[in-house]
This record gives C-alpha cells, sequence and structure tokens, in this order.
C-alpha cells in the first residue's frame, strides 16, 4: 500500500479461528483525568447534535494493546475500553498524541469482513447517516467485539465477534460462515485504529443476500447495498474511482483482500 493511501497493512495471514490466540486483560484502560473529561464532553455534544433517529450508546469494546507472532499464530493483547473513546479518538487523534502521548490512543480494535458472494460479487454497504462513524460512506461489513457478548471460553474473541456481525447484518447463520478466515491486520491513519480483515464466501447470490440483509436485526446500520464482480479489472477500477467514498478500514481490507487474491502489489505489506 502507497505512502498516500488511508491505511498500513501491519500484517498478512490467512488465518483459523484456532490460529488467532487471544490474551485477555479484564482491567479497564487507565486515560489521563483531563482526556477523560475531554472525551466525555465531546460524547455530551455529539448526542446533543445527533441527527433524528441516530443511536449513541456508549458500550463496552476491546482494545488492542499489542500483537505479535508465535511461530504460525497471532497472538493479540486485549483490554476494556468503550465506543466513547472510540468517536473521540476519530474526532481528536493528533491532539490525544500531543497532549497525552502515543501511548494512550485508545486503539479500539474493529473487525471488517470482505464478504464474497456464491456468484462472485463483493458486497458492501452504504452506512447510514445515523451511525457514529463514518456516516453515509461505503463499507464492508464488522463492527468491534463486545468483551461481554463475543466471548470463547470466558475470553473475548474476534472471530466471535465477527460471525455475530454477518449474522446480524446480513441475517447470516453460523452454518453460512464455515470459510471464515482472518487475513490481516491494519491500521487506520486518521485515527490509529486497528482493524482486523476476514473474508468470508457465503452461498448465496448477490440478490438472496440482498434481500436477506434488508431484513436483518443491522439493517438500520446502511442505507444501501453495492456489489462488485470480484475480479482483477473491476477491483482495480472500483478502488481507483470511488476510494474517497469509503471508510478508511473498508479501503484497508479490501486492499488486504485484494494481496490475497494477486490484485494488489505487496511491497509495502509486513508481517510485524
Amino acid at each position: 500500500m502507497q505512502s498516500q493511501e488511508p491505511a498500513d497493512v501491519l500484517v498478512l495471514c490467512s488465518l483459523a479461528q484456532d490460529e488467532l490466540e487471544v490474551q485477555w486483560d479484564a482491567q479497564g484502560a487507565q486515560y489521563p483525568v483531563e482526556m477523560v473529561t475531554a472525551a466525555t464532553r465531546h460524547w455530551q455534544q455529539l448526542r446533543s447534535e445527533a441527527r433524528p433517529g441516530a443511536v449513541l450508546f456508549d458500550g463496552p469494546l476491546c482494545f488492542l494493546r499489542h500483537f505479535s507472532w508465535e511461530g504460525s499464530r497471532l497472538r493479540l493483547s486485549l483490554g476494556r475500553t468503550s465506543y466513547l473513546y472510540a468517536l473521540f479518538a476519530n474526532a481528536f487523534c493528533q491532539e490525544i498524541v500531543l497532549r497525552w502521548g502515543t501511548e494512550h490512543l485508545p486503539m479500539v480494535l474493529g473487525v471488517s469482513a470482505v464478504v464474497v458472494t456464491g456468484d462472485g460479487a463483493l458486497l458492501l454497504m452504504r452506512r447510514s447517516h445515523t451511525v457514529g462513524e463514518f456516516p453515509g460512506l461505503l463499507d464492508v461489513f464488522g463492527g468491534h467485539i463486545d468483551p461481554e457478548v463475543d466471548v470463547l471460553a470466558g475470553v473475548p474473541h474476534p472471530f466471535i465477534a465477527m460471525r455475530n456481525e454477518l449474522c446480524e447484518e446480513l441475517d447470516l447463520r453460523p452454518a453460512d460462515l464455515t470459510s471464515l478466515r482472518c487475513i490481516g491486520l491494519i491500521r487506520s491513519r486518521c485515527n490509529q485504529k486497528p482493524e482486523l480483515v476476514f473474508a468470508c464466501r457465503v452461498p448465496h447470490d448477490v440478490q438472496q443476500l440482498c434481500r436477506a440483509a434488508r431484513g436483518a436485526r443491522g439493517a438500520g446500520e446502511f442505507v444501501d447495498l453495492l456489489a462488485v464482480n470480484d475480479d482483477l479489472p473491476t477491483f482495480w477500477q472500483f478502488l481507483e474511482t470511488r476510494r474517497l467514498e469509503l471508510t478508511p478500514s473498508a479501503y484497508g481490507s479490501l486492499w488486504v483482500y485484494g494481496l490475497h487474491r494477486g490484485f494488489c502489489r505487496s511491497a509495502a505489506a509486513k508481517k510485524s
């Protein structure tokens, strides 16, 4: 990925669930008092200025302390934070670094999936204007890890979160997600947010999947769905002509998927 791109590729991989290990520290992130005050003030302002119908809920999330490779396994160290700090970092990333240091960036870990339909298309959504992050932009499907819900053997786990998000947003069943694999880790430049990227081929064609998605529990998060053919010419044209419409994590996720498909150059990608 070139230097002007909106996200950095930190890791390229192809991992099943048992190859991704989570170390969980239930202790919450410790932020400076002034930062807590500023983040709370920003949250209150967002709520007061929210569009009619917008839902802002400061729920628990996971943040990434650090990651490492252990043999062929990806090891993640996660802790607890909340959505309030995710939105604060989106708006004031540079200020956080300048005033309180890089070590106090919330680093909320997202999960995103490039969904490939049974008839060979990549399905994207246009985010609703009522969501808290990047309203109106094109995005892949996903969200965050809820440490109280997305749990495997008592520990929050990205694979569980990703499955839950896909079932909620696309009305899929767990049996539809047998091909789910983690294919990379990226970091958006605008807010330094890390994102685990997944790829999942589902058995439904575009029309079937769109019908299901519009009746799903998470349908309120998008206003439209878009299918892009999963071939080299279409993929490149889409990234080049629609990049400004994509969220940073969506662009990074598609780039990682393109590296796996051989659509993109891999010189800047690395394993860390």
